[in-house]
């Protein structure tokens, strides 16, 4: 794979930072889905993995900087020790098919996970796991949480239903999310850099993304105070729908 800054155009830089601030104000508003925004609409211009490789460097700086704002890692720790522990192999599994399958299907694999999101989150079915049923459950979701961020980055789409099915408190998500974040985001990054698909170059314009996202998040806060929070996510649940779409009819 070539240089990233010589295959994007400027007006595509500009764009993918343009994507990543609005998948960073959507952070800010509700705690999570930079990347479930910005990866699908990064990936209507660039590879998937291309788009993937360059969010590393604000994935970790936003995600570090909101488990310790929450407070909350020892809790998380103790509480998803066992999803931790399946999320990290079942990564590395996941993205072996990231990184080497062709742009085409990853993206068509990563606009069907929009669309189950989306879907879910219309969905009128809002289930709730009680707390003696988590030994049990952390495993399996982190395993299949892991296949699915591997081969995507999106693993929202599967913790963030169950978390908000835990009806944990705010903080307590917001560490959860960000801490599970982490652990599935460095092995995809290391599996890319393996095959190939992470240089210096995706490693360049990631630290440039890294100002976008830390201001979309504190313009997230700002519209979290001013607009209805149930607007904004019917708003960036048909954003997605489209995305969704027009990244499976690119693989068609």
């Amino acid at each position: 794979m070539g240089s990233v800054l010589t295959l994007i155009e400027p007006t595509t830089l500009i764009l993918i930072a343009a994507a990543y601030l609005l998948g960073s104000v959507v952070k800010g508003v509700t705690g999570f889905g930079a990347l479930l925004v910005a990866v699908p609409i990064m990936s209507m211009v660039v590879e998937p993995a291309t788009a993937i490789a360059v969010t590393s460097g604000s994935v970790i700086v936003s995600n570090v900087w909101q488990l310790i704002e929450s407070r909350q890692a020892m809790w998380v720790l103790r509480r998803f020790w066992s999803l931790l522990l399946a999320l990290l192999p079942a990564t590395l599994v996941g993205s072996q098919f990231l990184a080497k399958v062709d742009g085409r299907v990853s993206g068509a694999v990563i606009g069907v996970m929009v669309i189950l999101y989306c879907l879910s989150q219309i969905s009128r079915f809002h289930p709730t796991v009680r707390e003696r049923h988590t030994k049990a459950l952390n495993p399996v979701i982190g395993g299949a949480a892991g296949l699915v961020g591997g081969a995507t980055i999106l693993t929202g789409s599967v913790l963030i239903m169950y978390l908000v099915a835990l009806r944990l408190r705010k903080d307590q998500f917001v560490g959860a999310i960000a801490l599970m974040y982490l652990v599935n985001a460095i092995p995809i990054y290391l599996t890319l850099s393996y095959f190939g698909r992470y240089s210096a170059n995706e490693l360049a314009v990631s630290v440039g993304l890294v100002a976008p996202a830390l201001t979309g998040i504190v313009i997230g806060r700002i519209v979290r105070q001013r607009v209805s929070q149930k607007l904004f996510q019917r708003l960036v649940i048909g954003l997605l729908l489209m995305i969704g779409l027009n990244l499976l009819l690119k693989a068609v």
